[in-house]
C-alpha cells in the first residue's frame, strides 16, 4: 500500500511536470533524484557493496528495461488523460499478473480469487467500457504501461532475501538514466527552482514505489499482492478532483467501486485461509 500510494503522488507530479518538460527530460531527471536519494538512505536498505554483489543482475537488468517502458508509456497516458481514466486501464495489472503467475510460478488461485478478480476486471469495463475510444494512442499507452507494470511486478518474485531491498530501486534507476540520460539532453530544458523541487519529490516517491510494491511481491502470493493495486484509484480520484479538475462519471465513480470493494475482499479472504491454515 504504502508503494501504490507513493506511485500515485509521483503519477501526479509527472502529470504537472509535463505541461513544461519533454516527456524523457522528465524520465531521466526524475530517476536521477530517485538514484540520489537511493545513495542516501543506501545503508539503511543493506549497502551499495552488498547490491552490487547480486546473483540476480539479468533480472535486476530485465526490471530496469521494463519500467523504462512502464515510465514513459505511464507519462504519455497520464499527460493526456485525466488520473482516473488512466488508473482505470492500469488496474487490469493485476489480472494479468495474476493469469501468468499460474504457469510461471505454479500459483494455485482458488475458484472464489477468480471470481473477485473477475469481478474487479468487470468494474474496469464498466469504468472505461470498450469502444472506439480504444485505439486513441493515449489510451494504447495506458495499456502498454499496464502490461510493463505486470511485467514488473512478476520479476520480483526471483528476487529473494539475499537480494537486498536497494538493488529493488538502484538497478532500474540506474537503467533508466544511463538509457535515457543522453536522450535527455538533447531537449534539456533548464528547469525552475520550484520545478526542481517537484522533480526531487517525484524522484523520492519513486524509490518508495519501486521498494514497497517490489517488496510485497517479492514477500507475497501474487494473487494476494495484485489487488493492493487497487488503493490507487482513490488517491487518484482525490488528487484528479482537487489539483487538476477532473470529474470522472458515474461509471468511472461506479466501476471504481466495484474495484475497490473487489480487491479488499480478496485480501480479507486470503487473510482468513491463511489464519485458518495456522490453526490447523
Amino acid at each position: 500500500m504504502m508503494g501504490f500510494s507513493a506511485y500515485t503522488v509521483a503519477d501526479a507530479c509527472v502529470k504537472w511536470l509535463s505541461t513544461y518538460y519533454p516527456i524523457i527530460e522528465i524520465v531521466a531527471l526524475t530517476y536521477c533524484f530517485s538514484l540520489i536519494f537511493c545513495m542516501i538512505v543506501s545503508p539503511w536498505l543493506g549497502g551499495l557493496k552488498r547490491t552490487v554483489q547480486t546473483k540476480r543482475l539479468k533480472i535486476h537488468i530485465a526490471r530496469g528495461f521494463t519500467n523504462i517502458g512502464v515510465a514513459v508509456c505511464a507519462i504519455l497516458a497520464l499527460s493526456h488523460m485525466p488520473i482516473t481514466s488512466a488508473y482505470t486501464i492500469f488496474f487490469m495489472a493485476p489480472f494479468i499478473v495474476t493469469l501468468l503467475a499460474l504457469p510461471l510460478y505454479k500459483e494455485h488461485v482458488p475458484w472464489q480469487n477468480w471470481l473477485v478478480i473477475a469481478l474487479g476486471f468487470t468494474g474496469v469495463l464498466i469504468a472505461f467500457p470498450p469502444g472506439p475510444a480504444l485505439f486513441d494512442p493515449w489510451v494504447l499507452a495506458a495499456f502498454g504501461t499496464t502490461l510493463c507494470v505486470a511485467a514488473l511486478n512478476l520479476l520480483a518474485r526471483p528476487l529473494g532475501p539475499d537480494e537486498t531491498i536497494l538493488s529493488l530501486s538502484f538497478y532500474p534507476n540506474i537503467i533508466n538514466v544511463l538509457c535515457l540520460g543522453p536522450l535527455a539532453l538533447l531537449v534539456f530544458v533548464a528547469p525552475s527552482p520550484q520545478h526542481l523541487l517537484i522533480f526531487a519529490l517525484t524522484g523520492v516517491m519513486l524509490t518508495l514505489g519501486l521498494i514497497g510494491v517490489a517488496s510485497g511481491f517479492r514477500l507475497a502470493r501474487h494473487a494476494v499482492a495484485a489487488p493492493v493495486h487497487y488503493i490507487q484509484i482513490v488517491w487518484g480520484s482525490l488528487i484528479g478532483y482537487f489539483i487538476f479538475g477532473d470529474v470522472p462519471s458515474w461509471q468511472m465513480l461506479l466501476g471504481a467501486g466495484i474495484i475497490i470493494l473487489s480487491g479488499f475482499y480478496l485480501i480479507e479472504t486470503e487473510r482468513r485461509n491463511g489464519h485458518n491454515k495456522l490453526k490447523k
